[in-house]
């Protein structure tokens, strides 16, 4: 790692780890870091956000089995236990969902998820993963989507008022997301397209595809250079904020020493990707100890764009207090990883003019008015980045599963007396529970005008509108002097900038629980972890806001 003098010891155990497979040298190296003082929680919390924990118990156990204490070894082990029942039962599902698609003559190509697992680290247990993606013809999505609707899938609301038609032409679309709640299954359905963070050529590279051996059955997936491109174009979209991103194109070279370098190149600079394929080929030799074919080391000496964007990711990936990174902090991310000025500009307008799936939230039109919306869309652009400013994104939206909501209000110990206010209530649960469980009066905060109006919506629906409420506002500017339970599920750096405000509206007395993000320097009166039937700890803290110093006597 080009930074590796200024990371930590915990850092560098876990970069150490994250692989499968483990010469003499890397052994050693373990075995001395394991000798050092080491915060081991951070190490847990730290490999569990980067989906490496299971490769930290591998390579823990494989070097010296002592120098671990035991209660960590047994929450490593549940926790590996737990992710790998649950990758079994995702493959098997995911064979489920192939076999009718055959009947009805669709090709479906898996990739990443189980088939990446088995394929490049050897077996279920070792890549932690969600969702199941599925590659499909564009022709075929309306009967795959209903093949899933009848093994009991349901799509997002929102897309049962369009058209497949209408739902190709949104720039920001490449898939349909299907849950399946009551098993926890997730599955991406995906169809070829180009669009301006995903440009490569599918239908080329659907072409590029071979049997693999998942549960003794075949799938189809893609061949290991088409899968790299797939690989390195995701991972750069999403600005490799994850080590296992980084982990998936080291596993895929080591088990595929034989990679036509010369067609991947050559496609990747067709498809207009070459640098994201670069900067994931970096990473992987930075991070990770990858070796890379010279043709691909003279590359990236040639382009040195790929060195700064490597830096910037390195910097960023183990830095707990950053947080998400800001909008035009990932924009400008996105853009400098883009080949070439005519693509840049191509994607610019495609993002302010092609309308997304948050504008069809923000209003519903009848089919018939679907053009409107691209007027409609770079006018809430304008509204929502010039005129209400940036300060409102706190980082990307992800629901606080119900067991840790119900565990944030016992230990707030919220009751018929309370006023709650959840800032940043996306889809409004927490009010919900609040209101409807514990009898509070519930305030919710959002910013989004989509997730704004469903909340509402949906406190309608449950006859909760006289003891919840949601609001539409910037939860930095909203008066929380009400309040005596707040909640929050923040970035690090929004919790901070925060405090202030709290420290100076919230009464003494009030409770301020928070989901996973302490508050820093304020001292938690509690803190406990909730884990999930899947694996997934969630750790929660509780502060109780202070009584004010005694005023100094005037003698």
């Amino acid at each position: 790692m080009k930074t590796a003098a200024r990371i930590s010891s915990e850092v560098a155990l876990i970069l150490a780890c994250a692989r499968v497979s483990l010469d003499a040298e890397g052994k050693e190296r373990i075995k001395a870091l394991l000798q050092r003082d080491l915060d081991w929680e951070f190490i847990l919390r730290v490999a569990e956000r980067h989906r490496v924990t299971a490769l930290l118990f591998l390579n823990l156990t494989r070097a010296n089995l002592e120098a671990i204490p035991p209660h960590i070894l047994n929450r490593l082990a549940n926790r590996v236990c737990r992710a790998a029942a649950g990758n079994l039962s995702k493959a098997a599902e995911l064979l489920g969902i192939l076999d009718p698609f055959a009947k009805q003559g669709i090709r479906g190509v898996s990739f990443k998820g189980p088939t990446l697992s088995a394929c490049a680290y050897g077996g279920l247990q070792l890549r932690e993963f969600n969702d199941l993606d599925i590659m499909v013809r564009r022709t075929d999505v309306p009967v795959a989507c209903d093949i899933l609707t009848r093994r009991g899938y349901r799509p997002p609301p929102d897309w049962s008022l369009l058209s497949p038609k209408m739902i190709f032409s949104l720039s920001s679309v490449n898939a349909y997301h299907f849950e399946r709640v009551s098993e926890g299954f997730n599955v991406d359905l995906q169809w070829p397209t180009r669009i301006g963070f995903f440009p490569l050529r599918m239908n080329v590279l659907l072409e590029r595809v071979e049997q693999k051996l998942l549960l003794g059955a075949e799938v189809t997936t893609f061949t290991p250079e088409a899968l790299l491109l797939v690989l390195c174009v995701h991972a750069t979209c999403h600005e490799w904020q994850k080590l296992a991103l980084a982990c998936d194109i080291a596993e895929l070279l080591r088990s595929n020493p034989r990679l036509d370098w010369t067609w991947l190149l050559k496609e990747s600079c067709a498809s207009g990707c070459r640098r994201r394929v670069l900067l994931g080929l970096l990473l992987a030799k930075r991070l990770l100890g990858s070796s890379l074919p010279d043709i691909v080391a003279a590359e990236i000496q040639a382009n040195p764009a790929v060195d700064s964007l490597a830096t910037q990711v390195e910097e960023d990936l183990f830095c707990e207090s950053r947080g998400a990174p800001s909008l035009w902090r990932s924009y400008s991310f996105t853009l400098r990883a883009m080949d070439g000025v005519l693509q840049r500009i191509r994607f610019c307008l495609r993002l302010g003019l092609s309308p997304g799936i948050a504008d069809l939230r923000a209003l519903r039109l009848p089919r018939a008015l679907f053009p409107f919306y691209f007027l409609i869309r770079p006018l809430r652009l304008i509204m929502r980045h010039l005129l209400l400013g940036s300060a409102d994104r706190t980082g990307p939206y992800v629901p606080t599963p119900p067991e840790v909501v119900r565990k944030m209000l016992d230990m707030a110990k919220v009751g018929p007396n309370d006023v709650v206010y959840d800032l940043g209530s996306g889809d409004g649960r927490i009010v919900i529970v609040a209101a409807e469980k514990y009898g509070a009066k519930a305030v919710g905060v959002e910013f989004d005008e989509g997730r704004f109006k469903e909340s509402s919506a949906r406190l309608l629906e449950l006859g909760l509108e006289k003891c919840g409420k949601i609001v539409r506002g910037n939860l930095f500017k909203t008066d929380v002097r009400p309040a005596s339970v707040v909640t929050l599920y923040l970035l690090p750096d929004f919790n901070q900038r925060l405090r202030p405000r709290l420290e100076k509206e919230l009464r003494p007395g009030t409770r301020l629980v928070s989901h996973n993000y302490s508050m820093d320097t304020w001292k938690a009166e509690q803190e406990e972890t909730v884990v999930l039937a899947d694996g997934d700890s969630h750790r929660v803290f509780l502060y109780v806001m202070p009584q004010p110093p005694p005023a100094a006597s005037n003698k």
